[in-house]
């Protein structure tokens, strides 16, 4: 997946039943906005990647060389 644009255009939001979220990426960069606070969410892949964005969740791991940055825009982006 290769997601340029900005988090506000990809948002991924788990309803309070899903226990696991694996975002697998390959060689990509990906910008998005997570929302799942019950659920465990795993980003990462084999080769090194940019995730973009934010991420609310119960818990959060890294996996493979991954680079995460928080966009600041999001402070102040009311979701839809």
């Amino acid at each position: 997946m290769r997601n340029l644009s900005s988090p506000e255009t990809l948002s991924i939001t788990c309803l309070p039943t899903v226990a696991s979220l694996n975002v697998s990426m390959a060689n990509a960069s990906l910008a998005a906005s997570i929302y799942a606070p019950n659920t465990d969410v795993a980003i990462g892949g084999p080769i090194e990647a940019d995730f973009s964005g934010s991420c609310t969740a119960r818990s959060v791991i890294l996996h493979g060389p991954v680079r995460f940055h928080f966009d600041e825009s999001l402070a102040t982006w009311a979701r839809p």
